[in-house]
């Protein structure tokens, strides 16, 4: 309990609260169910409920994590020897979930398949870090070494059938995590995590079978891959002192943040009560389209298609300045010359106390990282 807490409480570091965490979170109840399945164990009703909601929110998130809960599922279909377990109420709710999920998202937001859907498609899922990045990281060795000693401590033991969901759950997250082909720490989360827990399973449930020295290894083992892996999370974007340069030079200020990066914006309005500006966390498009014409092929045509992209992202960021005129904007220099980027065009540039031209709105601060 105490291994299971620290794997879902410290362990996430930077990645605490994002989707991952909380897919993986609400992913634990069916994996429970599923090896009770497996074991043709009645089930109260309770637990079907949270199970089914628990795994079709987590599918909800990300179709990739179809991968662990198909694994968990044959599984139990398996190991049951009825292929009705396929058909169980949890698997129901979890289908039905899904099903109105999508159903809902195309009858109340349509405008997501016809414009966020084709910009992701076309600049974020069109490229993929290298190999080196996506396979050799401190996940995949944390992972590796979870299977291994999972292996080594139940390799002349009984098959435990919870133990065994929780391996092929883990095994599922890192394929939907190498699926994804960035190698980010976040999206690896599921993934090492549920790989821990079941290593902490193994080692734990068997300690009555070894020596001290054996359990001398074993928490000496548990250490370091929840060291590796607390480390792996703790990595972190630096921005400088932003903070500190803007608290105080205006109560509740509304900010505008003109980068590709994500970690500059939040949580400074948060952490100083803030107000922000922009539809988007980040200026992303444009970010992603220097990465999809450096990693990829690009013909006429999709070239022409990534300019539209790049037109439509500084629309809306007109578009938002006008209709909540910032106090505050930061120009991150530091990446790709944002402050070059604003000054070369002309309705965008917020920087030149010198221009003729009247500006759009009243000048806002402006500070250039």
């Amino acid at each position: 309990a105490i291994w299971a807490a620290a794997v879902v409480t410290v362990l996430p570091m930077h990645v605490f609260a994002q989707r991952e965490h909380m897919a993986m979170l609400t992913f634990l109840p069916a994996l429970a169910v599923y090896a009770m399945r497996s074991n043709r164990e009645p089930l109260p009703l309770w637990a079907i409920l949270i199970a089914g909601v628990g795994a079709g929110i987590t599918l909800a998130f990300k179709p990739f994590f179809t991968v662990p809960a198909a694994f968990c599922i044959l599984f139990a279909a398996i190991r049951s020897r009825s292929w009705l377990t396929l058909f169980a109420p949890e698997n129901i709710i979890t289908a039905v979930l899904v099903i109105t999920v999508s159903v809902s998202t195309y009858i109340f937001y349509p405008e997501y398949f016809t414009v966020p859907y084709p910009l992701v498609r076309d600049t974020y899922l069109s490229w993929s870090m290298p190999a080196s990045v996506i396979f050799l990281n401190d996940a995949t060795l944390v992972f590796a070494i979870a299977m291994v000693s999972v292996l080594l401590a139940r390799q002349n033991r009984t098959s435990d059938p919870l133990l065994l969901v929780m391996v092929l759950a883990a095994t599922g997250f890192a394929i939907s995590f190498f699926l994804q082909r960035r190698g980010w720490a976040y999206h690896s989360y599921p993934m090492v995590a549920v790989a821990l827990l079941a290593m902490g399973y193994a080692l734990t449930a068997a300690a009555g079978s070894r020596s001290r020295r054996g359990e001398a290894l074993s928490a000496l083992v548990l250490a370091v891959a929840f060291i590796v892996g607390m480390q792996w999370f703790y990595a972190g974007v630096y921005v400088g002192p932003i903070r500190q340069a803007v608290e105080g030079l205006k109560p509740h200020p509304r900010i505008l943040v003109l980068s590709g990066e994500a970690a500059i914006g939040h949580p400074l309005v948060r952490d100083i009560n803030g107000v922000w500006v922009s539809r988007q966390e980040n200026l992303w498009i444009r970010e992603f389209v220097r990465l999809t014409r450096e990693r990829t092929v690009v013909d006429a045509a999709t070239d022409a298609k990534l300019n539209d992209y790049l037109a439509l992202e500084r629309k809306w960021l007109i578009e938002d300045f006008k209709k909540l005129p910032p106090d505050l904007v930061l120009v991150d220099n530091l990446r790709n010359g944002w402050g070059a980027w604003a000054r070369a065009d002309a309705e965008v540039d917020l920087l030149d106390a010198e221009r003729v031209a009247e500006p759009i709105v009243e000048r806002p601060m402006v500070l250039e990282l």
